[in-house]
């Protein structure tokens, strides 16, 4: 089978989304501090341990609301746009709209790319969502509960009752709430390393979801033209690269950082 000259462009254009996007993962792991998505992810664990520490669940909810109304709406566009797309691509299939030429089964399979991004973002949107909503119940049923308090076993319907070294109770009845200190501070710090780990993945997928909707600008400049393909993917992870990057970090000094 030969090489069609047109898969250059759209092939040449994967490689630089592809590419940037596996260095910017490499940067996350190996130096989160240089990009902003690092930078972020320390933030919101930060938030948690602050949100851990004054007790303040109707502030986690409040702040969480922002974010959530932010991927419903995006996750209502996605969705709206997928449907809008079928639609379109079954009124003109049948007003033969699409001949079965090269050029009509190109522009089809164009059609059908940039439905898979809308669709690719609207199942992270609504995933960022169900991990917003479970940091909500988590934060405030977690964090409502006095540092002391034991575990809760679901089974028992009671305290979680742990041998120390000695094989007795790990909480002990020295203290008001029949409990040790220690071990109530360690499963606070468990729960707020949680509540950090579904905040995390929640805004993961959020900015999936947006990587999703960045991409459909080239692929709609593709149906106008091959070289508009990789003209605004070139652009495209140049602004990217502008809003991904801690330029502060590499330059050795305080800046202000685009988030």
């Amino acid at each position: 089978m030969a090489f069609h000259p047109s898969l250059l462009e759209p092939i040449l254009s994967f490689i630089i989304v592809l590419g940037y996007h596996v260095w910017l993962v490499y940067s996350v792991i190996a130096a989160p501090e240089s990009t902003v998505i690092g930078l972020t992810r320390n933030a919101r664990r930060k938030w948690c341990y602050v949100i851990a520490q004054k007790k303040d669940g109707v502030l986690c909810v409040q702040t969480l609301r922002n974010w959530l109304m932010a991927s419903s709406l995006l996750a209502t566009v996605s969705v709206s746009l997928v449907v809008g797309l079928a639609a379109f691509m079954g009124q003109r299939s049948r007003m033969s709209a699409f001949p079965e030429t090269d050029d009509g089964v190109r522009v089809k399979w164009k059609i059908i790319i940039l439905m898979s991004c809308f669709a690719s973002s609207f199942f992270c949107f609504t995933q960022s969502m169900r991990y917003f909503i479970h940091v909500g119940f988590f934060a405030t049923a977690a964090f409502a509960l006095p540092p002391q308090f034991p575990p809760y076993n679901p089974l028992t319907h009671g305290p979680v009752s742990l041998p120390n070294a000695n094989g007795d109770s790990a909480y002990s009845e020295a203290n008001g709430n029949g409990v040790a200190v220690e071990e109530g501070e360690d499963s606070l710090s468990r729960d707020v390393r949680t509540l950090a780990s579904l905040l995390n993945l929640g805004g993961l997928f959020h900015t999936l979801g947006l990587r999703g909707f960045y991409l459909t600008f080239p692929v709609i400049l593709w149906l106008f033209g091959q070289w508009l393909l990789l003209a605004s993917t070139i652009v495209l992870v140049m602004v990217l690269v502008m809003l991904d990057v801690n330029f502060a970090f590499f330059y050795g000094r305080r800046g202000r950082i685009r988030i």
